[in-house]
């Protein structure tokens, strides 16, 4: 039986599948040297360590779409992510976990992340976004009293990131790290007929990551936790996270990826909101220095949650 989806869920889906199959069909293109000489290699890094058996100059590349991995810049090294994030949803799971039809949801996220090395095994992120959204059923009629739709565009909620790599064994190539993101409200806030585009509470997270590379695999593993700091307009009690994450580099320049990922969030003394997501993608090298990142991410079990699909395209520039 085929279940229902919304047409901006299939488009976003076609989208995604267009972008893979273009880079798939470019990726010998990419992985050409039209000089006909092998670039200079770039210095090995601890957290990206050069294959072995590869005599291209790229490094596996440890970073995922949704999990957070261990691979600290140099000190003095910038990092620039300009990327899209664009969510379709028309269910919800209710708190037996059954998914039934609920509004339509649209989001897209333009967002930027900067990262920078610091100090050694050190590097600090800021990530700035424009949110843009829409929802059939979020806003009330002051006459009727019924559901009216409400779309709404603001700055989403700033982040601002740190990252100590507090291990690392190059002899087994692991790695482990723990990371800081603390979340500010300066998205809009929802109202009767506001649309609300922000989480509408400060909250800090701290992570534990453990990095692994085995031949051709790079595996990640990511524990979480969440915690409101101030302005908690909406009860917001905290969260917890887990996620795991493999690739495996086929090629020098191009690596499939999967990743399983488990959110909950506690809202005062109603039931927790949970969700359980599978992620696919890849990682592309333009160049040495540029990655292009592009992943689909799909719900598909949950309790008090969204039901929904996920498109992630960006882009990793290393200056």
């Amino acid at each position: 039986m085929e279940s229902f989806e919304p047409p901006a869920m299939r488009g976003r889906t076609r989208l995604f599948l267009i972008l893979m199959t273009a880079c798939l069909w470019l990726q010998p293109a990419l992985a050409q040297e039209p000089s006909g000489e092998s670039p200079p290699a770039p210095s090995s890094t601890p957290s990206e360590p050069q294959r072995p058996d590869e005599a291209s100059s790229f490094p596996i590349e440890p970073g995922k779409i949704s999990t957070n991995d261990a691979g600290v810049l140099e000190p003095g090294q910038i990092e620039i992510q300009p990327g899209w994030l664009g969510f379709s949803s028309s269910r919800a799971y209710d708190q037996n976990g059954s998914s039934l039809r609920d509004s339509d949801q649209v989001q897209d996220l333009f967002f930027t992340q900067l990262t920078w090395g610091v100090v050694e095994d050190f590097d600090m992120n800021l990530i700035l976004a424009l949110n843009t959204g829409r929802d059939s059923l979020a806003g009330t009629d002051p006459v009727t009293g019924l559901p009216l739709p409400l779309s709404g565009t603001s700055f989403a909620d700033s982040v601002f990131g740190t990252r100590w790599r507090f291990l690392k064994d190059e002899e087994n190539q692991l790695s482990l790290a723990y990371l800081t993101y603390f979340t500010f409200p300066t998205g809009q806030h929802g109202t009767p007929t506001l649309l609300s585009l922000s989480q509408e509470a400060a909250n800090c997270q701290h992570h534990l990551v453990v990095q692994k590379e085995a031949g051709h695999w790079s595996l990640l593993a990511d524990l979480g936790v969440t915690h409101p700091l101030w302005g908690n307009s909406i009860d917001f009690d905290g969260g917890v996270s887990a996620s795991v994450a493999a690739g495996y580099q086929v090629t020098a320049e191009w690596q499939p990826l999967v990743e399983l990922g488990y959110t909950s969030f506690y809202f005062g003394n109603t039931r927790p909101s949970e969700f359980w997501t599978v992620t696919g993608g890849g990682t592309w090298y333009v160049s040495p220095d540029v990655r292009l990142n592009l992943g689909l991410t799909r719900t598909f079990a949950g309790q008090n949650a969204r039901d929904g699909t996920a498109v992630t395209f960006f882009l990793t520039i290393l200056r």
